[in-house]
């Protein structure tokens, strides 16, 4: 048989080597369209998902200042007034006016606002006082007789007269009782803030630059608030019957024969949920281009191929020689060496592996905030999947197995006071501090990962081999301790943990991580230096707000009527009740402000003023404060300062005759060398300081001052008009030591007695 020639066999094998290549090019081509398919899929979700809560994330911008101004607003005692019937003067009406004319002028967003006062059945809107009968905007009143157990709703679009340009406008109205914490039978009024339809429409075309995405507001009804302009058609009622049957938040479904994707998000500042609707032809478009640009780039470079293999085969070993060389010796490179084709892949090559230790460096400097955002993911609900998230897990230095977990949340107690412990500290040192040593404890004997929020608090992830509820929440409990007593023992500071309950599955951390920032609230009642478990937290299916509305009520009329002794009696009942219903410290914290509010009524109606700037911010004061022993205090402090104010005015007003006496007496016995405040209080039977107030207020001088006058007055007289010797005046005035006389009298009249006698004298000769 005739052997190949090399030429032949070296034909063969390039051939060979070509269709191989070939072949596995579009292998590898056509074995990750599919995964291409999924991967674009999913990032479609991701993409339009991400769209969705930055959309949720303008809109609670957009509305949470509005709540926070309704807050400090609720305080005002003028529309407690207005709300309780107490008042509807020109004065009051005209400072509500100022009030609403403030926060339209804060929002753009705000169409308009209305005070409800169920007492008065009148209204207070930017044009003034209206009753209810006469009032042109009352459709939204049918909405609020609905509340019952919720504080506030959302009503769906309704058409409204704009009066200040003379049209009418589409609004969305929140509504919210006054006051803020009360029951259904104790409701004065309603707060209504209408915000503009077309405006909200701005939010969302603002959020959206080139969507192609139809969205829907809902309401906690699922009555449609909004509705984007449609770039196709579907079945609205289809979609919100869909939403509305399932806990999933992308769901597909079909639309006329093809699929539509349709994802929520629900908003945090309000019980909007905020739906997109997508054709899936968008994503399909996009993967059909993917996979063309895949089949036209496996043509492409399957041909370039074969053509360098028929080209190179002459020169195959000898490129590869120096190519080779040129990876091991890349460092030592000839800059004037001539480049060819390898060695310029070659460089390549080491720009790639520069570009990777730069990319290295910039992910350890980053590391943090990557792990912030990847727990931020977790602990929102966007990340449901262990398996999307574990490539990065080694990337990340990421310990974490794939079920059983338990979240713990650490925060600093007392920060107020670290500065004074440690000057120049900064308080993010004793948080890093605080989730190193956390995730150190966690990798121990288990798997997780420890971040810092936002809110200054540490967040720890711990994952268990085991599926064993009991001994993994022992653990965890464990590890709270030890990190206790590591942040107490290195750093004299104490911490409070809570720790969520205990869940399987990945997508279910979520609730862990809400389990603990809802125990977390129980710090107030729970004390500092605490871990807060539900086990410790005996929560009420029913709180009896009804029976801690009556004791409130009950220690505001003991109050009234100067009472100390039952409204102290009282105030500890009503904070006791709170506890033991397991409040959170914001309820309890409204509970207590609702109190000081209606005494300040009763306060200011005396006509007396806390004269103290501490009181002008006392919302702020509270919330500052950790548990309900100091909140309690807190505001028996407040009611203590009243009362004693308007006890003191009470008295006042039946003390002149009493006070006209002490002076006379005064003015009888001024040559007792013991005269003093101490003698006339018992004497009289008052209190020191009381005496020495209402003297002052009587005579417009201290005690002292008016003694040394009279004392001195007479004595001036006796130097004149007798030949006494100076220590004979002194001792009748009421100074058994001279020396003390003459001291006080040259401060009087800035020369000595025997002075004073002589210039006297000698003018009157």
């Amino acid at each position: 048989m005739r052997k190949m020639t090399w030429n032949a066999r070296k034909n063969w094998i390039v051939f060979f080597y070509a269709i191989l290549i070939c072949s596995i090019i579009f292998s590898i081509i056509f074995s990750n369209l599919n995964n291409t398919k999924i991967n674009l899929r999913g990032e479609a979700e991701s993409a339009q998902q991400a769209l969705i809560a930055q959309m949720s994330q303008n809109i609670d911008l957009r509305l949470s200042h509005i709540e926070r101004y309704l807050s400090a607003l609720g305080e005002r005692a003028e529309l407690a007034f207005y709300f309780s019937g107490q008042s509807s003067s020109d004065e009051t009406i005209w400072q509500l006016k100022e009030d609403i004319d403030t926060l339209m002028k804060s929002d753009n967003s705000i169409e308009s606002v209305y005070f409800y006062s169920n007492k008065m059945q009148t209204i207070v809107s930017e044009n003034g006082l209206a009753s209810l009968n006469t009032f042109h905007d009352t459709q939204w009143l049918s909405d609020a007789e609905t509340l019952s157990k919720k504080r506030e709703i959302w009503t769906t679009p309704r058409t409204v007269n704009n009066f200040r340009y003379a049209e009418t406008m589409s609004v969305v109205s929140l509504i919210k009782t006054f006051p803020l914490i009360t029951t259904p039978d104790k409701i004065d009024g309603y707060i209504v803030i209408n915000i503009n339809a077309d405006l909200l429409n701005e939010i969302v075309r603002s959020s959206l630059p080139g969507t192609e995405s139809s969205f829907l507001i809902l309401n906690m009804k699922n009555e449609v608030l909004f509705k984007s302009q449609n770039y196709f058609t579907y079945d609205e009622e289809k979609v919100i019957e869909a939403i509305s049957n399932t806990e999933n938040t992308n769901n597909f479904l079909d639309n006329n024969g093809t699929s539509m994707l349709v994802q929520y998000l629900s908003a945090t500042a309000t019980d909007w949920k905020i739906v997109s609707v997508t054709p899936y032809t968008n994503m399909a478009s996009r993967i059909d281009i993917s996979r063309n640009y895949n089949i036209v780039l496996g043509i492409a470079v399957s041909l370039f191929m074969i053509i360098t293999i028929l080209l190179s085969s002459k020169w195959m070993y000898a490129p590869i020689d120096r190519f080779m060389h040129l990876i091991i010796k890349n460092i030592e490179k000839n800059d004037n060496h001539k480049i060819s084709d390898f060695e310029e892949l070659g460089d390549m090559f080491l720009y790639m592996a520069a570009q990777q230790k730069d990319l290295h460096s910039q992910l350890t400097h980053n590391l943090p905030y990557i792990k912030y955002q990847m727990m931020s993911d977790i602990i929102s609900g966007k990340a449901v999947s262990y398996e999307a998230l574990h490539p990065q897990f080694s990337l990340m230095k990421v310990n974490l197995l794939p079920a059983n977990y338990i979240i713990l949340l650490s925060d600093l107690d007392d920060k107020d006071i670290i500065d004074v412990k440690a000057p120049g500290e900064d308080l993010d040192v004793y948080i890093a501090s605080l989730y190193n040593k956390a995730e150190e404890l966690v990798n121990q004997e288990n798997k997780g990962f420890s971040v810092q929020l936002p809110n200054q608090m540490c967040v720890t992830l711990m994952s268990f081999e085991e599926d064993n509820p009991q001994s993994n929440s022992v653990k965890a409990i464990e590890v709270a301790e030890l990190l206790s007593t590591f942040m107490r023992e290195y750093y004299g500071i104490t911490i409070t943990t809570a720790i969520g309950e205990y869940y399987n599955d990945f997508s279910e951390i979520i609730k862990s991580y809400q389990d603990a920032l809802n125990l977390i609230k129980y710090k107030s009642i729970m004390g500092n230096n605490s871990i807060i478990t539900m086990d410790d937290v005996q929560i009420r299916t029913e709180i009896d707000m009804q029976k801690i509305s009556l004791l409130a009520d009950k220690t505001v009329r003991a109050f009234e009527s100067l009472n100390q002794s039952k409204t102290f009696s009282l105030l500890t009942e009503v904070f006791e009740e709170a506890k033991q219903s397991c409040l959170p410290s914001d309820v309890i914290i409204q509970i207590g402000m609702q109190i000081v509010r209606n005494c300040m009524i009763i306060y200011n109606g005396q006509e007396l003023e806390l004269n103290n700037e501490h009181y002008q911010n006392i919302h702020i004061s509270l919330n500052q404060l950790d548990t309900v022993d100091e909140i309690k205090d807190f505001i028996g402090h407040i009611l203590a300062e009243m009362l004693q104010e308007m006890e003191e005015k009470k008295t006042v007003k039946s003390s002149d005759d009493l006070i006209i006496k002490i002076v006379e007496y005064v003015d009888e016995s001024y040559s007792e060398y013991n005269m003093s405040l101490n003698l006339l209080a018992d004497k009289f039977g008052l209190s020191v300081p009381y005496l020495s107030k209402i003297f002052k207020a009587y005579t417009k001088k201290t005690f002292t001052d008016y003694l040394i006058e009279i004392r001195i007055k007479k004595a001036s007289e006796m130097l004149t008009s007798t030949n006494k010797k100076v220590n004979e005046i002194s001792e009748e005035v009421g100074y058994p030591n001279p020396s003390s006389f003459i001291r006080i009298f040259k401060k009087y009249h800035y020369m000595t007695p025997i002075d004073y006698r002589n210039r006297h004298r000698f003018k009157e000769e």
